[in-house]
Parts: C-alpha cells; sequence; structure tokens
C-alpha cells in the first residue's frame, strides 16, 4: 500500500512541477495574443455572472470601456497578491474609462467577506465551471489562475496573463489604452 502512495504521490509532483514550469513561463513573459491558444476568442464575449448580492451583470455592461477581466479565487496567492494594486488602478483610472470586473471561482460567503475586508471597488461576480470554461475560450490553455484579459474600448483583446498582473504590466498594456501617456518608468 505505502509502495502505491509513493508512485501516486510522484506522479501527482511531476503533473503539478509541469503545471508549474508552464504557469511560470507565462507569468514571467506574459501571455501576448499571438502565444494564446489558436482558437481563444479575441473580442469581449457575451456572459452573465452574479454578484454575490444575486445580481445579475453582463458583459455588455461595461462597453466603452477598457475591461481588466480578472479570474481569480481567494484561495490563490498570487490573486490575493495582485487585488490591492487592482484597487489602486480603479481608483486611479475608473473615472478615466478603465473598468476592473472579478469573476470568482469561488464558494459565495468567501468572495463576500473579501471584498468587505479588503474594500474592493470594483465588481466581484460569481462564476463556476462556467467561468472556468470562459477563462479557456478567452485562452487559458492551463486553466490556472489568476488568469487576466484585457480589452481595448472597442472590446478587442490586447493583452492576456496568466500568473499575477502587476503594475509595471498594467503601466504598459493598460494605462495606454485609456488614451494617456505610460508612467514614468515603465
Amino acid at each position: 500500500m505505502n509502495g502505491r502512495l509513493i508512485v501516486a504521490g510522484l506522479v501527482i509532483a511531476a503533473v503539478a512541477g509541469g503545471a508549474g514550469l508552464a504557469l511560470y513561463q507565462a507569468r514571467t513573459a506574459g501571455e501576448r495574443i499571438a502565444d494564446a491558444a489558436p482558437q481563444a476568442l479575441t473580442t469581449v464575449p457575451d456572459f452573465t455572472f452574479s454578484d454575490p448580492e444575486g445580481h445579475p451583470h453582463q458583459s455588455n455592461e461595461w462597453m466603452g470601456k477598457v475591461l481588466v477581466l480578472n479570474f481569480w479565487a481567494t484561495w490563490c496567492p498570487p490573486c490575493l497578491q495582485e487585488v490591492p494594486t487592482f484597487v489602486r488602478y480603479q481608483k486611479s483610472y475608473g473615472d478615466k474609462g478603465l473598468q476592473f470586473v472579478g469573476i470568482a471561482v469561488d464558494e459565495l460567503d468567501a468572495v463576500r467577506d473579501f471584498r468587505r475586508a479588503h474594500g474592493v471597488n470594483y465588481p466581484l461576480l460569481l462564476g463556476d465551471t462556467d467561468a472556468v470554461r470562459l477563462s479557456q475560450r478567452l485562452g487559458d490553455r492551463l486553466s490556472g489562475l489568476p488568469f487576466t484579459v484585457v480589452f481595448d474600448r472597442n472590446g478587442q483583446v490586447r493583452f492576456r496573463q496568466l500568473g499575477e498582473l502587476t503594475a509595471e504590466m498594467l503601466d504598459t498594456h493598460v494605462v495606454p489604452l485609456l488614451g494617456l501617456p505610460s508612467p514614468p518608468g515603465s
């Protein structure tokens, strides 16, 4: 019995290691449009997910804005790492046409509690297997979290990122879409 557990553990470790390497490579390089799966969507898809209060939200609510669509979970450390940056950028650039939307692959109570505790100032929607399928359709080949897709004001995909989206990446790939110069040093 112990031999089977060791073999099973080694198989799981090998799979996790391979996925971790792929995630690291995607995270450090940023997933450019050409790197996405060939069948990946290139425009904002139609979707409807509810917020923690049960109110449905449709993707067309944010048409005409630069949309940063982030798939995340409260149990995902890199996801939690990027949220304060998103809050800061939403506050700084929201009135200039920037809109973050988080689609949580998580439990209702966890998302509700997280939003309250961290002062999230952008919509958090609750996803399930439909959210995972949507992220895959948008190019998340590994079904990893966090996964973020940036759309320009015309709804065209301009950037994809598997792994944490940093302030530097936002300065490089998002701020210019607002028609503003990139901050100095980016």
